[in-house]
């Protein structure tokens, strides 16, 4: 039988499911390499990491401090640092270096992070000409706020605040392949909107797009593919179903349905690439088993 990309695909994987409960603040990251890094949340500094080769998870230095709603991690492949955000209420931010397997604590967050906080690295690893020094920061959670940290300055600079309120279940993309100068961003909060944010103009607008009828809350996810300038979104915790939103048609398409509901206000998705391959990972986020690791085969 011979499956056909987009009719009988895609399919969902079983992976080894996390040795720990998964909730709020559970946060993934890829190293472009063998292994996916996470915060388990749920008010603890677990840290850990999945390879996605051996599908197995190792215990790592803790995090130095609890993370929970609003943690977020991000991969510098210039630097080979992860850089975290707590969550939790809290101010913290720092990096790990899985070189010497530490953490190193940076400038304390201008606003607490919570409820739909999150981080985006403008990487020049990513995108030549890219400005690899800076670090954009909404911390959400009723505020519209935005921040741009300096990695070589360990300070924040505040930026033109988002025209309306981040919610639960924001989150920020830079769509470095489709046009670098842009930062889409999901509003969260129960809303359909997701705006853009100017880099070079320092400003935003709302984009239009089709069916706008998909409301944006706590659980929501994303991720951006750039081989296929698609952003893969997960809606708001309950839902079964990844969507996806083409940058070239700015249509949502569904693209897959999980076995079991995704929950809690997680940063569960991360695209894989591995031996030729390419997967989208989701972390389920819940705390009750299975604490599931999925992958869906990308064909196309």
């Amino acid at each position: 039988m011979v499956l056909r990309p987009g009719i009988d695909l895609p399919i969902v994987q079983w992976c080894e499911p996390t040795p720990d409960t998964q909730y709020h603040g559970t946060a993934i990251a890829w190293d472009r390499g063998n292994y996916i890094y996470w915060l388990r949340g749920y008010n603890s500094n677990l840290f850990r990491r999945y390879s996605v080769i051996g599908d197995t998870h190792q215990y790592l230095a803790s995090a130095p401090w609890n993370a929970q709603q609003g943690a977020q991690l991000i991969y510098d492949p210039s630097r080979g640092y992860i850089f975290a955000i707590q969550g939790n209420g809290g101010t913290g931010f720092a990096y790990y270096n899985p070189n010497n397997g530490g953490w190193t604590s940076l400038a304390s967050l201008p606003t607490a992070s919570s409820y739909g906080s999150w981080i985006c690295h403008t990487c020049s690893s990513l995108k030549s000409g890219a400005n690899d020094d800076y670090i954009y920061y909404a911390p959400a959670n009723g505020s519209s706020a935005f921040y741009r940290y300096s990695i070589s300055g360990n300070s924040f600079t505040t930026l033109t605040s988002a025209p309306a309120t981040l919610g639960a279940g924001s989150i920020g993309i830079w769509v470095y392949n489709y046009d670098s100068d842009k930062i889409y961003v999901i509003r969260g909060g129960g809303t359909t909107t997701i705006y853009v944010y100017s880099i070079s103009g320092n400003s935003w607008t709302t984009l239009t797009y089709t069916p706008a009828s998909f409301s944006f809350s706590t659980g929501a996810s994303a991720v951006y593919d750039p081989d296929t300038n698609r952003i893969y979104i997960c809606l708001g915790e309950g839902y079964k179903y990844i969507y996806y939103l083409d940058l070239a048609t700015n249509k949502m398409e569904a693209h897959s349905r999980l076995p079991l509901p995704y929950y809690r206000e997680a940063r569960r998705l991360e695209i894989v690439k591995v031996d030729g391959r390419k997967f989208l990972y989701v972390f389920r986020g819940y705390e009750y088993a299975p604490y599931a690791v999925w992958r869906i085969p990308l064909y196309w």
